[in-house]
């Protein structure tokens, strides 16, 4: 079957970080991996300059005839604020009803992390967050702008429909990896009530799954104890404005935003893949911003669509490079050109595949 990918490079490095990504893409497809078909999609800041266009229905139904979205970034120092992320993201995910969002973080080598390593040594968990509620349902916004009597409302709003499906899919991927199954969930509901629902759909979903221990947290206290003891967790679910900062902070722990993937997904559905940084405009066009983020959301792009073992190709030829200190560090500063870093993970790749080939 053959692999039909829509690409989105976007703004900033986003279009450098796709571009090493499909090179892997390309040398696990050699390697045995799947056949694929992409059909690359303009939208971003420099299409919207030029003609006014965020993304319109004829491409957004383009979208549902492919088996994945593969994202680069989107934001643009030229055009407002949330212009193009709710222009061009959102109405992706919108449309297609990614409701969950998906990060894992896994610590491969103990000079990446801040913490002491005897500490950060088992760190490898998964923040799953809601990705269609929360302050998006009804964004809000600011009137007497600019007054001393300026006033900014927002309304949070979570339905049970979607926190159910939520904090099942986190148990369900609880059961599929390996080790720990544990699901912990953050959320306000000692503060706020309007997050009380998470701890009820919590008790009762539960029982559902006798083998995986869960329990809640309020998100000071998990944040003191997901960097004081980081093998306590395993799948953390929370809402979209907590699991923001947690995800950031476990981004911290295990190398920084240009080391990992993220999903949002509709299981069974369309879904996007994309690295968790951000567009960085001050890096674009410098060949310095790590490709590995988008690497690895590429390894998750294969994973969702029915190739684990290619996904682990990846994610093996990912470990391997910073395990051997190939690429030394995840940021700007690593010394290892973006385009370099690429071809070092293609080069792992074929490592890895030679030694898996029949004798």
């Amino acid at each position: 079957m053959t692999l039909r990918i829509a690409v989105l490079a976007g703004d900033g490095i986003g279009r450098e970080v796709v571009e090493e990504a499909l090179k892997v893409l390309d040398a696990v497809s050699v390697a045995g991996g799947p056949a694929y078909r992409l059909t690359h999609f303009p939208h971003g800041a420099d299409h919207y300059l030029r003609t006014g266009e965020l993304i319109g229905e004829d491409a957004l139904r383009e979208l549902g005839e492919h088996d994945a979205v593969f994202f680069g970034a989107i934001g643009d120092p030229r055009v407002p604020p949330r212009t193009l992320e709710r222009g061009v993201l959102f109405a992706i995910t919108v449309r297609y009803e990614m409701f969950l969002s998906v990060r894992p973080y896994r610590l491969h080598h103990p000079r990446l992390t801040p913490l002491d390593p005897s500490v950060a040594r088992s760190l490898d968990l998964v923040v799953v967050r809601e990705a269609a509620e929360d302050v998006f349902a009804l964004p809000g916004g600011s009137i007497k702008t600019d007054r001393p009597d300026e006033v900014s409302v927002g309304t949070v709003v979570f339905t049970r429909r979607t926190v159910e499906a939520v904090v099942r899919y986190g148990f369900e991927l609880a059961t599929r990896r390996a080790g720990a199954r544990r699901v912990t969930v953050v959320d306000q509901s000692n503060a706020a009530g309007v997050f009380d629902i998470w701890p009820r759909v919590l008790e009762e979903v539960a029982p559902e799954f006798p083998d995986v221990d869960a329990w809640h947290e309020a998100p000071d206290a998990f944040a003191m104890q997901l960097v004081r003891d980081p093998a306590r967790y395993d799948v953390v679910v929370t809402s979209w404005m907590l699991g923001g900062v947690f995800a950031d902070l476990a981004a911290a722990l295990v190398g920084g935003l240009g080391l990992s993937g993220s999903a949002r997904l509709n299981p069974g559905g369309l879904s996007l893949f994309e690295p968790t940084h951000g567009s960085a405009p001050k890096y674009a066009g410098k060949n310095v911003a790590s490709p590995l983020g988008a690497i690895h959301a590429m390894a998750m792009l294969l994973d969702a669509n029915g190739r684990p073992d290619a996904a682990a190709l990846v994610e093996d030829a990912i470990a391997l490079v910073l395990r051997e200190a190939r690429i030394p560090t995840v940021d700007a500063r690593s010394g290892v050109p973006t385009d370099r870093q690429g071809d070092l993970v293609v080069e792992a790749i074929r490592e890895k595949s030679a030694r898996r080939a029949p004798r």
